[in-house]
């Protein structure tokens, strides 16, 4: 695999860059990676395909999601464990909706990995919908890991 990586750093204010849409208790940091990817080799054989018959829409989970909207609109989508705030699933396509307007008018367009650091929060659920609505390739990056865990990540 060939990586041509170009990498640019992007600091919001979550408050500003949602237009004030979501009560954002802090500051955050949101780092934007860019990288286009060629790959030369063949991964076909390193899939493992299922015993199974089983039909898979051929649909991202994006749009699996958003294909019942109408149904589930008002009811709550998330719960924040921490504010005991609710969302409803028309709070989350508005997010998600403006999260991806401003990813490409950064200049991040389908293929590009968006990487996200940031802990678990309604904000976070906005962010991958809002990426992967538009093509991107989501990278999570846990910022609260233990030096054990960060060791043995290091492994892989």
């Amino acid at each position: 695999m060939i990586l041509k990586k170009c990498v640019d750093c992007i600091f919001l204010d979550t408050r500003h860059w949602l237009k004030s849409k979501i009560d954002v208790p802090i500051k955050m940091k949101i780092q934007i990676n860019k990288y286009s990817t060629e790959i030369k080799s063949s991964a076909e054989k390193y899939i493992i395909k299922s015993p199974y018959n089983i039909e898979i829409p051929k649909k991202t989970y994006t749009e699996l999601i958003w294909e019942r909207y109408n149904k589930w609109k008002n009811h709550e989508a998330i719960v924040c464990g921490i504010t005991n705030k609710k969302y409803t699933f028309t709070d989350l396509k508005e997010y998600s909706t403006i999260i991806g307007k401003c990813l490409v008018n950064e200049g991040l367009c389908g293929g590009d990995v968006l990487a996200i650091v940031l802990p678990n929060s309604p904000e976070y659920i906005s962010i991958i919908l809002g990426a992967s609505g538009r093509g991107l390739t989501i990278c999570s990056i846990n910022h609260l890991y233990t030096p054990g865990e960060k060791y043995l990540s290091s492994l892989r």
